[in-house]
């Protein structure tokens, strides 16, 4: 995988003569390396998500507007602008 902000370093397999400290250190290598350049998937930010996160916003939006009024009130909304 790659991200926009540079190629993702790829797994490769640790040497057969790796010692348990080395593994270790590499390990904590790697988890900084994806906190410092997380993917999309680690923060949840598809495209998916975030219309998920706009329906949310305006169903959220109409569920405070009063009920007799919402449809009316949002359509006018989205009329003017």
């Amino acid at each position: 995988r790659s991200s926009p902000g540079g190629a993702r370093a790829a797994y490769t397999r640790p040497p057969p003569t790796e010692t348990p400290e080395q593994r270790a250190a590499r390990e904590e290598r790697q988890r900084k390396y994806r906190e410092a350049n997380p993917m999309p998937e680690d923060l949840d930010d598809s495209f998916g998500s975030l219309f998920g996160d706009v329906l949310r916003g305006v169903g959220k939006v109409l569920n405070d507007l009063d009920r007799d009024t919402k449809l009316e009130d949002w359509l006018s909304y989205v009329e003017t602008s």
